[in-house]
């Protein structure tokens, strides 16, 4: 027999969720009312938009074998550098699916979801950027399953934000991009 838990409330009948969307909504209107007021050194932007090495990137992105993308480590570890762990953070306000099918070569089915996660970049309270980023999850995969899915679109949508600061911009300039599948076959 399966046991179910009560729902804690508040006692002015406040859900956690709710007290969750709550926290949300205010951490956000705050670091709205800061957007563009984050005062950032020389040195601080030297070493934000300083060139990462070859090693931080893979091919892939998007599933495009042609395209290349910054490991996540790399964006935290540059972040957590600049600025120290805590005084940033990757805020997730909103997550949704959709869900897809195709038809593969040999007529099979395959089924799945888009997941997507609305994400906002905070850096000492100033709202930074936001991006929604997204990660396919096939239900039938059993080496990722439903919060890698979520884990995957919200790093996606901080290597979006993280291009605000100039991180990582080389990935987003061809001329750098087709140089390093050279260098990187």
């Amino acid at each position: 027999m399966t046991e179910t838990l009560p729902t804690v409330v508040a006692a002015d009948h406040t859900t956690p969720a709710q007290a969750k969307t709550d926290a949300v909504a205010n951490l956000t209107m705050k670091a709205y009312e800061r957007a563009s007021t984050l005062e950032l050194t020389p040195e601080e932007c030297e070493k934000l938009q300083a060139d990462f090495p070859d090693d931080a990137f893979r091919k892939g992105a998007g599933g495009k074998q042609n395209l290349i993308y910054i490991e996540h480590a790399s964006l935290r570890d540059r972040l957590n550098e600049v600025f120290r762990p805590g005084q940033w953070a990757i805020i997730p306000r909103n997550r949704w699916s959709a869900p897809f099918s195709y038809v593969g070569d040999g007529g099979e089915v395959t089924e799945g979801d888009t997941v997507y996660v609305e994400a906002m970049l905070v850096i000492r309270g100033c709202f930074v950027a936001e991006a929604v980023g997204d990660m396919s999850y096939y239900p039938k995969n059993l080496s990722t399953n439903y919060g890698d899915a979520v884990e995957g679109a919200k790093t996606q949508a901080l290597r979006r934000c993280a291009k605000e600061l100039g991180i990582g911009l080389q990935a987003w300039k061809k001329s750098w991009c087709e140089g390093w599948l050279q260098r990187n076959g």
